[in-house]
């Protein structure tokens, strides 16, 4: 009788584990939009606007426009949490604003999504 219920048990532990690395998984392929959006605007200054936000596994996609679009660049380059940031697009000037427009593709490092 004992070692059913230890049988039991171990089954149960066993299917609770498998759950637990289906979440990890899911968690590490869709990091949190909202934890993602809020570091960014803890990195970015009042002076930056995001239109466009994407997030597709541990890559974000941004669109946005600054007063000094390299300067937005450079603060996110020198975040440790982030692998790598590109800008596929060159930064270009909003005509008639003191504005500049950039696109960014930005890598998490492993583990460090939200």
């Amino acid at each position: 009788s004992r070692a059913g219920e230890a049988s039991a048990m171990r089954s149960a532990l066993v299917s609770a584990n498998e759950t637990v690395a289906a979440v990890n998984t899911v968690v590490a392929r869709y990091p949190n939009v909202h934890g993602e959006l809020a570091r960014l605007t803890a990195l970015m200054g009042d002076d930056v606007y995001l239109e466009r936000f994407e997030i597709s596994g541990p890559v974000l996609n941004l669109r946005g426009k600054a007063t000094d679009a390299a300067a937005v660049m450079k603060r996110l380059n020198d975040e440790p949490v982030y692998a790598s940031v590109e800008a596929p697009r060159a930064i270009s000037r909003v005509r008639g604003t003191d504005l500049e427009q950039f696109h960014l593709k930005i890598t998490l490092r492993d583990g460090e999504a939200l």
